[in-house]
């Protein structure tokens, strides 16, 4: 008798174990996507906006309100994350959401610093998947450079893009409202968020 009760609670222990690291693995945990509420008479506050990634094609930008994919073509946008729904909302401390966007702009990855875990957000298929961390081995090389925009009325102090043909790209924000959000690339004005 005691000899199948000492089986019968090693087994419960071996299946617990079990049952626990099935439940707890984030590895290739399909995530469903929440898109961000976003009001744009929201104020962006002191963080700004982060531009992740810019080409002739798209735009992806961050901030605590969310990830946002821009479509340069149709002047929309085309898809979006809500940020605080899997926790990579914030933008400075510990838990700073760090944005990392393949060379074609189709996938992008967030993580912490700490880089635990990471989610990996695929915009054409429009999913989201949760694994373990590891570096992405296509990354986009474009890297955003300290700008000065002088324009009549203000010196603008922001990051930005240099592409090939000497054009800057960067985000631009009027008023410190969300709606007012633009997206300068030489002489031209996208406003990225339309009523």
């Amino acid at each position: 008798m005691k000899n199948l009760l000492g089986k019968l609670i090693i087994s419960l222990i071996f299946f617990s174990i079990l049952i626990g690291l099935f439940i707890f693995n984030p590895t290739g945990e399909k995530i469903e996507i929440n898109e961000p509420a976003t009001f744009l008479e929201e104020s962006i506050l002191s963080d700004m906006v982060i531009l992740d990634y810019a080409s002739n094609d798209r735009v992806i930008f961050h901030g605590y309100f969310g990830l946002f994919i821009y479509d340069i073509k149709s002047e929309k946008i085309i898809s979006s994350l809500n940020l605080e729904s899997i926790g990579m909302h914030y933008t400075q401390g510990d838990n700073y959401c760090d944005v990392t966007v393949d060379s074609n702009g189709q996938i992008v990855q967030l993580n912490t610093l700490a880089k635990e875990i990471m989610y990996t957000f695929n915009i054409n298929e429009n999913t989201l998947i949760k694994t373990k961390y590891k570096d992405m081995k296509n990354k986009s090389n474009i890297k955003l450079e300290p700008l000065e925009i002088r324009t009549d009325s203000k010196v603008h102090l922001t990051y930005g893009i240099e592409f090939d043909n000497g054009e800057i790209g960067y985000l631009d924000c009027l008023d410190s409202k969300i709606g007012s959000l633009e997206y300068i690339r030489g002489d031209k004005h996208y406003k990225l968020f339309k009523e």
